[in-house]
C-alpha cells in the first residue's frame, strides 16, 4: 500500500505544482508552521509503577514532533508535513487539491483533507481513511461527493470507497451522512452524525454508526449524543453517552459526565466521570488543571484512577498506557502533558 500512496502523492503534487506554477495567481507564498508535543506518564498498580514519555494528543510515546509546509492559492493548494512519531521519521499527511470549477474540489494524497465529511459527533472512531482520492461538490449548503481509498492488504478488495452527503444552515446546524463498503463488494457501513448551532452557549451534537455489515445480518449499531451547556462565562457541564449493541447481541451504555471551569484566561480546571453498563467495565474519574503561559503554549496535568484499564466498555477514555498491556488492575495514573505550536 505504501508503494501505491507514495507514488499516488507524488501525482498529485507535482501535477499541481506544474499546472499552476505559471498561472496568474503568482501571489501566495508557502507557509510555515510547528508542532511539539511531549510529557511525562506514570502508571501505579498491583503490577508495580511504570513511567515513561507520553505525547497525550497522538497518543504515543513522546516526543511528537511536525513541520507543516503549506500553499494556498484561489483554485489550487497542497500541504505538506512531515512527523516525528514515537522514535520514527513518517509522514503526517501529504496532499493537493484543485478547484477546476467554482463548488468543485479534486483532492489526491495521504492524510488528507478529512471536509466535507468529517464526522460531527464525539465519537472517536472514523468510518474512513482520507488517503486515496477525492472529488466533492458544494453548492447553498449541500456537499456531495465521493472518496477512494486504494487497498493492497492480501484478502481485501482493491478498493475501499465512500460516498457522503453533508447539509449546513449557518448557524443553525449541520447533518452529515455517509457510506463506505469496508473493503468489500457493497456498501455496508453507515455514518450519520449532526450537531446544532442555533442555540446559544449549548452544545448539542450525536451520531448513528452501523458497521460490520448493513445487509449481511452481522451488523453492530452505535448511537451517541453530547449534551452541555456553558451556563456562564467560566461554567461549563455536559454529558456524553454512547449506546453500543454489538452483533454477538451484547448492548451496554457508557456516560460521561464532565464539568470545566476558567479559573483565570490562562488557567482551567475540567473534571470527568466515564461509568459502563457492561459486564466488568472500567470506571475512570479524571481531573486535569490546563495552563497557557503564552500564546502557542499549553501545559496540562492530570490524574486519574481506572478501576480496569482493559475493561470491555470499548471505550476507555484513558488507558494505563504504561503498564501492562493485558494488566486488568486498577490503576492510578498521573501525567504532565506539554503543548508547543507555532
Amino acid at each position: 500500500m505504501m508503494k501505491r500512496t507514495t507514488h499516488l502523492i507524488a501525482v498529485a503534487l507535482l501535477g499541481t505544482v506544474n499546472a499552476f506554477a505559471q498561472a496568474p495567481d503568482a501571489g501566495p507564498t508557502p507557509q510555515f508552521s510547528g508542532y511539539i508535543n511531549t510529557g511525562l506518564v506514570v502508571d501505579k498498580n498491583s503490577d508495580g509503577t511504570f513511567w515513561g514519555s507520553y505525547a497525550n494528543d497522538y497518543p504515543a510515546a513522546g516526543p511528537v514532533a511536525s513541520v507543516t509546509i503549506s500553499l494556498a492559492g484561489s483554485n489550487y493548494g497542497y500541504s505538506i508535513t512531515p512527523l516525528y512519531l514515537a522514535g520514527t521519521a513518517t509522514f503526517d499527511s501529504a496532499y493537493a487539491w484543485v478547484n477546476p470549477t467554482t463548488g468543485l474540489t479534486l483532492e489526491a494524497g495521504y492524510g488528507g483533507n478529512e471536509n466535507p465529511f468529517l464526522d460531527l459527533d464525539d465519537y472517536l472512531y472514523k468510518g474512513f481513511s482520507t488517503t486515496g482520492m477525492g472529488a466533492w461538490y458544494s453548492l447553498n449548503g449541500f456537499t456531495v461527493g465521493g472518496l477512494l481509498n486504494p487497498q493492497t492488504t492480501v484478502g481485501e478488495k482493491a478498493i475501499n470507497a465512500l460516498v457522503g452527503l453533508r447539509y449546513s444552515m449557518e448557524k443553525n446546524f449541520t447533518i452529515n451522512v455517509y457510506s463506505t463498503n469496508s473493503m468489500l463488494d457493497k456498501l455496508d457501513q453507515l455514518y450519520a452524525t449532526f450537531s446544532v448551532d442555533s442555540v446559544s452557549n449549548l452544545t448539542l451534537n450525536g451520531g448513528y454508526i452501523v458497521t460490520g455489515g448493513l445487509i449481511d445480518g452481522s451488523r453492530a449499531d452505535f448511537v451517541d449524543l453530547t449534551l452541555g451547556y456553558q451556563m456562564s462565562q467560566s461554567f461549563y457541564a455536559g454529558v456524553v453517552v454512547y449506546d453500543r449493541n454489538l452483533s454477538s447481541g451484547t448492548t451496554f451504555v457508557n456516560y460521561k459526565p464532565n464539568v470545566a471551569y476558567i479559573v483565570t484566561p490562562t488557567v482551567t480546571l475540567s473534571a470527568y466521570f466515564l461509568g459502563s453498563t457492561v459486564s466488568s467495565p472500567n470506571y475512570e474519574p479524571q481531573a486535569m488543571v490546563t495552563w497557557t503561559p503564552v500564546t502557542g503554549s499549553t501545559i496540562r496535568a492530570s490524574i486519574w484512577y481506572d478501576t480496569n484499564p482493559n475493561g470491555s466498555d470499548y471505550f476507555n477514555s484513558n488507558v494505563a498506557v504504561m503498564s501492562p498491556a493485558a494488566s486488568t488492575a486498577a490503576t492510578v495514573s498521573a501525567d504532565i502533558d506539554f503543548v508547543y505550536s507555532f
